[in-house]
């Protein structure tokens, strides 16, 4: 009995704490792995390893409560789902349920500070105030090139919306006004004017 009331004490403990600590009496976080004392033991925390196939295997277990979910890929999966479609190399990679892909954690060396809009078509066709979704096109156009080389896994990397702020670097002044970019990447704009051949606007996405 009193093995069990004991082991009901230490539950108590945990629920009214909300901290658990590893190696340290006096968690500073929820929980709280601190150095090992112990010269022999070798410290860090070891993130679930998982192949890319095995990680495609279970694509439909990652939904909503699983956002944000941290695993090591050890391989590249043989062939990949739209979930796993971002997996290119070994690595660490998060699960993002807003776009339902699991997404490389970015290293400064690996991947660009900022990269060009994919080439579009603006409509200016009419006049009047318009609306384009800058990430919704980025996106599409990256995981589905109408031409691939051959050997190629056949999508591009994508980052989450996000990860990204959109600049407008020009646009003709004589064809829109009223630009503006919200957090997303959806672009308001107002058409006052026809294009020609020669009408273009720079759009720059930048990684934060």
């Amino acid at each position: 009995m009193k093995k069990l009331l004991y082991l009901i004490g230490i539950n108590l403990c945990l629920f009214v704490n909300a901290q658990v600590g590893v190696n340290t009496t006096n968690p500073s976080t929820t929980f709280d792995v601190s150095k090992s004392s112990v010269s022999t033991v070798a410290d860090g925390v070891l993130v679930t390893r998982i192949s890319g196939d095995d990680l495609k295997a279970k694509d439909g277990l990652y939904l909503a409560n699983q956002n944000a979910t941290l695993v090591y890929v050890t391989a590249v999966p043989a062939t990949t789902s739209t979930k796993t479609s971002n997996i290119k190399s070994p690595g660490f990679y998060y699960y993002d349920n807003s776009i339902s892909k699991w997404v490389g954690l970015i290293k400064d060396n690996n991947f660009p500070k900022f990269f060009y809009m994919p080439s579009i078509l603006v409509n200016t066709a009419t006049l009047g105030p318009k609306t384009l979704d800058l990430y919704a096109i980025y996106f599409a156009q990256f995981n589905s090139p109408p031409v691939k080389s051959a050997g190629s896994t056949g999508s591009i990397p994508t980052l989450p919306k996000t990860q990204l702020e959109y600049y407008v670097t020009y646009y003709d002044t004589s064809l829109m006004n009223t630009i503006t970019i919200d957090a997303n990447g959806l672009m308001s704009y107002n058409v006052i004017g026809n294009a020609s051949d020669a009408s273009f606007m720079n759009i720059v996405f930048v990684v934060k």
